[in-house]
């Protein structure tokens, strides 16, 4: 009698070792699709933030970009990339301030890019001549672009008072809104012009600010 019980203890604690084992493994599955989910996500998003970009990448933030050398203690040169025009009269010898800068300016440039994106008239435009663009490629609605828009005024004129840029931050959050939202893309050429170079302006001051550091 003595000896059965002991089997039947010892066969219980064997199953509930197995199903310990299976649940174990189970949850790892679980952890490791989700995981893998997510990460699929935050990928896609980060492409649907590079589309709304795309055009404007070598208009905006490469031109920013020049190739500068630097002197190093030793008098060993090497080669490094410096941001923005205005490097020439604040020069950063740091690739943390090149870091800085190109996320300031990009961050800016998609806020720009979705106010204007956002529109509905840039949404059929943009249907036709690109629609491999977020909106009319179906990544992400009017509506969730506009949430996005607003989302992206906070977040760049926080970097840009925490990184020195507070003026030109405003003043591109200011132009932007002109631009897109008042319909001045839309109107007159010498207008537009003047928004376009107003932009360009306080893109390159805005760098500036943020290389110096």
């Amino acid at each position: 009698m003595a000896r059965t019980e002991i089997d039947t203890g010892a066969a219980s604690h064997l199953n509930w070792h197995q199903k310990y084992s299976r649940d174990r493994r189970s949850l790892r599955l679980a952890l490791s699709q989700q995981w893998r989910d997510q990460t699929s996500q935050l990928a896609a998003f980060a492409y649907t933030l590079y589309l709304f970009t795309k055009s404007d990448i070598k208009t905006i933030l490469i031109p920013v970009v020049r190739s500068q050398r630097r002197r190093l203690p030793n008098d060993v040169t090497q080669p490094f990339s410096q941001t923005v025009f205005g490097a020439v009269s604040a020069p950063s010898r740091d690739p943390r301030s090149l870091l800085l800068t190109a996320t300031w300016v990009w961050l800016n440039l998609l806020q720009c890019d979705v106010s204007n994106q956002s529109t509905p008239g840039s949404a059929v435009e943009d249907a036709a001549n690109k629609p491999w663009r977020p909106i009319p490629a179906g990544r992400l609605t009017i509506d969730a672009a506009r949430m996005l828009r607003w989302a992206l005024l906070l977040i760049c004129l926080a970097v840009s008072c925490a990184w020195g840029a507070t003026i030109p931050g405003i003043a591109l959050a200011v132009l932007f809104w002109g631009y897109s939202e008042l319909g001045c893309d839309s109107a007159h050429w010498s207008l537009k012009n003047a928004f376009n170079a107003l932009g360009y302006g306080a893109f390159n001051l805005g760098a500036t600010c943020v290389a110096s550091g």
